[in-house]
């Protein structure tokens, strides 16, 4: 079981951050295990949706995605996972990593700092509290980067970009957001 370490003094706020954590990990397990070659070449309903947030099938980005989904589950499941509250960022901000973080995940242990505008978004749906996590995980450990933000470009991204869909952290959020319904 990962050590988590909420920063938070807002109890409200330190509840709200636990059981986005909490509900990530479920998530991430469903995502995982929709992803296992057992499932995903069996499931015609895990493959659709995995071309609508990613684009059409090829063996190296269903590895690299399987990859990034894993190594997220593995980080939160198994790992040092550090939330902390910075109400001293813009208010806009729904969370954020530093450079440094990025991709020395797995052993080190990872710090998402919470923005204000976190606290304000609902748990789950698009554009969430659960969402925001899985966000800035797959740019600590799935190195992924920010090309498009939102569904409808993420959309887009996947239909026509597929290699830098895989790459692109919202479409890890949407993809793994789904599974919320299974």
């Amino acid at each position: 079981m990962a050590k988590l370490e909420i920063v938070i003094q807002d109890k409200k706020h330190y509840n709200q951050a636990e059981k986005a954590f909490n509900e990530v990990r479920t998530l991430l397990g469903k995502a995982n295990a929709a992803m296992a070659p057992s499932n995903f070449d069996k499931d015609a309903n895990i493959r659709k949706g995995y071309e609508k947030w990613f684009g059409t099938i090829s063996q190296a980005n269903v590895s690299q995605v399987r990859d990034v989904i894993h190594s997220m589950l593995v980080q939160l499941r198994d790992r040092y996972v550090r939330l902390e509250e910075d109400l001293t960022e813009e208010r806009g901000t729904f969370a954020y990593v530093r450079g440094v973080d990025v991709g020395g995940g797995l052993e080190a242990g990872v710090t998402i700092y919470l923005g204000p505008k976190f606290f304000t978004i609902p748990l789950l749906g698009y554009n969430c509290q659960v969402g925001t996590i899985i966000h800035e995980v797959s740019h600590l450990v799935g190195q992924t980067a920010d090309h498009q933000y939102g569904e409808a470009d993420c959309l887009a991204l996947a239909k026509h970009d597929p290699a830098e869909a895989v790459t692109n952290a919202d479409n890890y959020e949407f993809y793994v957001e789904t599974f919320k319904v299974l």
